[in-house]
């Protein structure tokens, strides 16, 4: 358990000194640090 899932970190590590972001992927990033900074902790789904 995380406050984030692998993909989400790969992708803040890559966009983390971009200035310019599509809106999408701006929403996306502000979702992650709203779940980062509140806390919120993510499970890892399984597959069945």
């Amino acid at each position: 358990m995380g406050y984030i899932y692998d993909t989400e970190s790969e992708f803040v590590v890559s966009t983390r000194l971009k200035r310019k972001l599509s809106e999408k992927k701006l929403e996306w990033k502000r979702k992650i640090n709203r779940r980062i900074t509140q806390q919120i902790s993510v499970q890892r789904r399984k597959r069945t």
